[in-house]
């Protein structure tokens, strides 16, 4: 039933009532018309009489008729609560979508938030790749990325290019390391700061931030990351590469020991 229906139902109890209400008024006379009969109030003691005949003829419909008008008062109170119900099952769709729409922007913000500031540590990462400078053997000074083959090429120098063992060569390293902490300290510990950040994020598909870290590292870099990674100066680093896979590209048959 619609709301229109609902109003014509209410007022079809008042107006029973309200006609009710007539007949109740209307019963004495046409009772006393019918019975062509008039009553002498001349005499107190008849007043009785006719009070007894208007209260006996006119009480029950006037009953009838307060029960009519209670059902009219009733319908409008189930009416009202009606709506009010609605308006609350309706306010409370508006919260939930308010509050949906809230999470979704601010799971937004929380990502634009994570994407400037992870994008701002990879734009960090490439003006100290761009820092570093070594000279070679000859007085060149080697640059950027291709610094990564010359500090190779010291490296394989200080082991005496795959005479040694793994583990050899990772305690070869160290002092490797310890030469040019200058140079690839800053590197590390920036790569590092890197992996925290996205570990410790709440965001989904962290995958999708590794892989661009991984995109920027060149050949020779992932050959230091595998050397740097298991030695007693990598701390967290190491875990984390491996976790994340930093390590997959790498070519083995760079490594010291296999050549």
């Amino acid at each position: 039933m619609n709301s229109k229906e609902n109003i014509k139902t209410n007022s079809s109890w008042f107006w029973a009532g309200f006609v009710t209400v007539l007949l109740a008024l209307a019963t004495p006379f046409v009772i006393m018309g019918l019975a062509s009969k008039a009553f002498n109030v001349n005499d107190l003691t008849s007043l009785g009489g006719l009070g007894d005949f208007f209260g006996g003829s006119t009480i029950g419909l006037l009953s009838i008729a307060s029960i009519f008008f209670i059902i009219h008062t009733i319908t409008i109170q189930s009416k009202e609560l009606s709506l009010q119900r609605e308006e609350l099952s309706l306010t409370r769709e508006e919260m939930e979508r308010t509050r949906k729409e809230y999470e979704v922007t601010n799971e937004t913000m929380k990502l634009q938030k994570f994407e400037t500031t992870f994008f701002n540590m990879m734009l960090l990462l490439e003006n100290i790749v761009s820092d570093i400078s070594i000279q070679t053997r000859g007085g060149k000074n080697i640059e950027g990325r291709k610094a990564f083959v010359t500090f190779y090429d010291y490296f394989a120098f200080m082991t005496g290019t795959g005479s040694s063992s793994a583990k050899e060569n990772l305690r070869v390293y160290l002092e490797f390391y310890k030469e040019y902490r200058a140079d690839l300290g800053h590197y590390f510990s920036h790569l590092e700061s890197i992996l925290k950040f996205i570990d410790n994020s709440n965001i989904e598909n962290k995958g999708i931030y590794i892989d661009i870290l991984k995109s920027q590292l060149s050949t020779y870099e992932i050959v230091h990351l595998f050397y740097f990674g298991n030695s007693e100066f990598a701390g967290e680093f190491g875990n984390l590469s491996r976790e994340y896979g930093l390590l997959k590209n790498l070519d083995t048959s760079l490594l010291i020991e296999n050549l």
